[in-house]
């Protein structure tokens, strides 16, 4: 994904439902935190981060809570000759569910040396039964995706509980086992969108040539940046070798290293506070669990966004070509001002709407799939 594009126009609040919902306030101040972080407003971010872990403050691991991040840690495979190496692992326990998302820092995203982003952050997340100890569901993150497969969880099962992760060359999307028979759907915000065809769904198998082709004819994106100087400029082997993950990396002695381990609901917000030193891309704090399903496809649909940014009538988001762009996502609303990003995300914000009226949009968004900030 276009990991420059910055996220503008995210409101500073969510609906006075989700605070109803929620006394403490920290599903809000999680959503104000994430919101300023991906503006990269850092200094407004980290300080709602801190009022966020103030509320809901993190725990240290129980001996069995570690027992069972060290048991499921995933076993990680990189193609051979990636040099972007492995800066920092974390591991976060849910603190009601039985799942830990598990935190990647790889050296950096081959597409993006500006992006002042000194790492690229991947994960994946592992639910175990807590009486069997044994695996019952894996996902990953993958460009904006969700993906899980059941062949991972019959891998896992041979292979001492923990699941497969294989990992992009110098992208670093991560692949649950048995990615080959997943399906995505790509879209305008993916920067192998001249070689893929936008709107129709797509193997992942053809997916990852896409990329594949991109990397080795046309090369990485900014060539001569200052910052990619020692980087190569394209991926100069097959496709055999593409898809070649054998560079096995053990999480486990970086874990127990470092031991950045906390349970929490808020990743985000622990990594930053209490983990990470350096600058980092927020993800998805927990898989949806409303993931929709096909033969042999599961992803996390991509909500709906409507965006309001003011009252200038000449403001890009408001024009006829940006509400069109709108419908065209399948969005609805009764008042479209938008800003869209490049993956075809569309966030509902306002702050001003008449209190009579904020319920009904409210509720019409949802009904169109939106994820609503206001």
């Amino acid at each position: 994904m276009l990991k420059n594009i910055i996220y503008a126009c995210i409101a500073a609040t969510l609906t006075f439902e989700a605070a109803a919902q929620d006394p403490g306030a920290a599903a809000t101040k999680a959503a104000q935190a994430n919101a300023y972080h991906l503006q990269r407003r850092l200094d407004e971010a980290s300080a709602q981060y801190r009022e966020l872990l103030n509320l809901e403050p993190p725990a240290t691991p129980s001996a069995a809570q570690r027992a069972a991040i060290l048991r499921f840690a995933p076993r990680v495979f990189q193609v051979s000759g990636d040099p972007f190496g492995l800066k920092d692992v974390v591991a976060i326990h849910h603190p009601a569910e039985p799942m830990i998302a598990y935190h990647f820092f790889w050296e950096d995203d081959i597409d993006f040396p500006e992006d002042n982003d000194p790492c690229d952050h991947e994960l994946v997340w592992v639910r175990y039964d807590p009486n069997s100890m044994k695996v019952v569901s894996f996902h990953t993150y993958f460009h904006e995706r969700i993906l899980s497969s059941p062949e991972a969880i019959a891998d896992a099962a041979r292979n001492q509980q923990r699941p497969r992760v294989n990992v992009q060359w110098r992208k670093h999307g991560s692949f649950p086992h048995g990615w080959q028979k997943l399906s995505i759907r790509p879209d305008s915000g993916d920067i192998e969108r001249n070689y893929l065809e936008l709107g129709k769904t797509v193997s992942l198998v053809d997916y990852n040539m896409a990329a594949y082709h991109k990397l080795h004819t046309e090369g990485r994106r900014l060539p001569d940046h200052p910052l990619g100087n020692n980087w190569p400029r394209r991926f100069e082997g097959d496709w055999s070798d593409f898809i070649a993950f054998n560079k096995a990396i053990d999480i486990r002695p970086i874990l127990k290293k470092k031991d950045f381990l906390a349970v929490s609901r808020w990743n985000n917000a622990v990594i930053n506070q209490r983990f990470i030193a350096y600058n980092f891309r927020p993800k998805t704090e927990w898989p949806d669990q409303a993931v929709t399903a096909a033969e042999n496809v599961t992803v996390r649909p991509r909500p709906g966004i409507i965006a309001h940014r003011g009252v200038v009538l000449t403001a890009p988001e408001n024009t006829v070509a940006a509400i069109e762009q709108a419908i065209a996502l399948g969005c609805r609303a009764d008042e479209i001002d938008l800003r869209y990003t490049s993956d075809g995300d569309i966030v509902l914000l306002h702050n001003e709407w008449p209190r009579a009226n904020r319920r009904k949009d409210i509720r019409r968004g949802e009904e169109a799939g939106c994820r609503i900030l206001v």
